[in-house]
């Protein structure tokens, strides 16, 4: 089994206990007390705040960048299709040579110097060539 799916039935599983959990109704008392309800209602609420935190965890996009590779003083850098932004290159770097046009899956993040860095976990794609004009930072 892959880990997204461990992962994903240990929250399903962790969801359904804590409802399942909730207070058990008692034949002796014909209603709660407002203490007993304000925690039924503070269970409800976590319990679905959990699930949410959970599945959005689960299911948010991986972070992908396209864009044109180059060489640079300090490792290979890419620069966006759009020109806007350049990330110094780390990671899964060896199938990449300056001048590609890359598909790049990863983690952005900046450096000490804050400058943006991407952490290249899969090399996604490779399209060829890059256009001339958009190598130049």
């Amino acid at each position: 089994m892959s880990n997204k799916l461990i992962l994903r039935l240990t929250v399903l599983l962790a969801c359904f206990t804590l409802s399942a959990n909730s207070f058990k109704a008692e034949a002796q008392s014909p209603a709660p007390s407002a203490g007993q309800a304000a925690g039924i209602f503070a269970i409800l609420i976590g319990s679905a705040a959990g699930a949410g935190v959970g599945i959005y965890l689960l299911v948010r996009p991986a972070h992908n960048v396209t864009g044109c590779v180059s060489a640079e003083v300090n490792g290979l850098q890419l620069t966006d299709e759009n020109g806007k932004d350049h990330y110094v290159l780390g990671g899964e770097t060896a199938m990449l040579k300056a001048g590609d046009r890359v598909r790049l899956s990863g983690k952005p993040g900046k450096d000490a110097n804050k400058q943006k860095t991407f952490l290249v976990k899969k090399v996604t794609k490779i399209y060829g060539a890059c256009n001339p004009d958009t190598r130049l930072p």
